[in-house]
């Protein structure tokens, strides 16, 4: 099972640096119009929950802690609402964008499945 657990830490490690990677090309203006429209969308799921697992599990003091179903779906629902409605009402430089919520949608079932193997 430890092996199992250590893989989960390098996939999300490397999403993380995948992200960060995407960040300095996009400011160096080398990017595609994938990476800088929808990248990060499809990884800051994981990453959040990663996270926010990591946390809830240090406060619990329980390493066998794991956000369920339902706290997904809601980190889900708060993501998308927050950042593809509510924000693009008052900044004129964030767009509200369908994909947007597809792409935490599919980060969102990536990382429930990467819980259901031992995370």
């Amino acid at each position: 099972m430890k092996n199992v657990r250590l893989n989960v830490h390098i996939v999300v490690g490397v999403l993380f640096l995948v992200f960060l990677t995407n960040y300095f090309l996009q400011h160096q203006e080398i990017s595609t119009s994938f990476s800088r429209n929808y990248l990060d969308d499809l990884l800051a799921m994981p990453i959040i929950f990663y996270l926010v697992q990591m946390i809830m599990r240090w406060l619990y003091r329980d390493n066998k802690f794991i956000l369920d179903s339902t706290m997904l779906l809601m980190g889900f629902v708060w993501v998308s609402i927050t950042f593809e409605w509510l924000l693009p009402k008052y900044f004129e430089h964030l767009t509200a964008d369908v994909w947007d919520v597809f792409c935490y949608a599919l980060g969102t079932v990536f990382f429930y499945l990467f819980n259901r193997l031992g995370f």
